[in-house]
């Protein structure tokens, strides 16, 4: 069926990330219907994929539902977004800072840790540097 004129997602915000030569696009968004902020990520793609007239749009992130996004709490929003460096066997993780925590989430977006900050900066400093 039909879903209501306000019942979708408007991109705010597009973040590339990447592992090893492989490239990915991550998206930031707010929902209209009830204004919560959502994080999804594309599919990475190989970098000959990326050659190919259409395959940046690969890249793309898709919401199918609910679970395919992660959402953040009633009126959180992004403050920043770095991808952190990857382990040995291939897995990243990504750190978002919102103006009350910051998380890290694994690349199938599912909170790995967290811990409540209150932030006014709109950066977040590599880990080590």
């Amino acid at each position: 069926g039909a879903l209501p004129e306000n019942d979708y997602v408007e991109c705010h915000r597009l973040f590339r990330v990447s592992a090893g030569s492989w490239s990915g696009l991550v998206l930031v968004g707010r929902r209209v219907r009830d204004g919560r902020t959502c994080i999804c990520a594309g599919s990475l793609i190989d970098p000959i994929e990326s050659q190919k007239e259409d395959g940046w749009s690969q890249m793309l992130p898709f919401i199918e539902s609910d679970e395919s996004a992660m959402w953040l709490k009633a009126d959180e929003d992004v403050v920043s977004l770095t991808e952190l460096p990857t382990f040995e066997d291939g897995r990243r993780c990504i750190a978002i800072a919102t103006q009350l925590r910051v998380i890290i989430i694994s690349d199938s977006l599912q909170v790995v840790t967290e811990t409540p900050a209150r932030l006014s900066c709109s950066s977040l400093a590599w880990l080590g540097s």
